[in-house]
């Protein structure tokens, strides 16, 4: 995982972690990253790490308050 001076490893996901986390496969972990909609994620030796604020966050943007989900 990640490391930083600030970063503490265990407050990482990997991509199959937060795909997990968040009930979306792998393929739509990525294209969220593209898309600017995960914040914070960081590469290394060729593997894309995710805070775990990333769930929040990625809930956060999904529920927006008045808006109602579509079925």
């Amino acid at each position: 995982a990640p490391t930083t001076r600030s970063a503490d490893v265990t407050k990482w996901y990997t991509g199959p972690e937060l795909a997990q986390q968040l009930g979306i496969s792998q393929q739509r972990i990525g294209q969220l990253r593209r898309a600017g909609r995960l914040p914070g994620a960081i590469e290394r030796g060729g593997h894309w790490f995710y805070p775990v604020e990333a769930v929040r966050d990625y809930n956060r943007l999904r529920h927006k308050p008045g808006r109602v989900p579509k079925k």
